[in-house]
């Protein structure tokens, strides 16, 4: 085969690799494109619970850290859970 003929059938290959590279950076342009709705849901929520432990409403954070446990379990996501437990436990004692 031709070295013309091998630089022809790179050209798809080039463009299909192209096309995988521009589609992961616009990805990572996009953080919370790629994270689902849930996920973004929950970070959020552990925000909120940081955010009342620095205002040292620890009752309140301890409830929603509870519910946040809650889903975990249901979920079957054992480090959410065990990061439920652990936050809940510091926050009630």
């Amino acid at each position: 085969m031709s070295t013309r003929a091998q630089a022809l059938l790179r050209i798809p290959c080039i463009a299909a690799l192209a096309a995988i590279v521009l589609g992961c950076a616009a990805s990572a342009a996009d953080p919370a494109a790629a994270i689902p709705d849930r996920e973004v849901s929950t970070v959020s929520r552990w925000r909120e619970v940081d955010r009342l432990v620095e205002d040292q409403l620890y009752e309140r954070a301890a409830s929603l850290v509870a519910g946040l446990r809650s889903e975990a379990r249901a979920a079957g996501d054992v480090e959410r859970w065990t990061r439920g437990l652990i936050q809940e436990v510091q926050l009630r004692t």
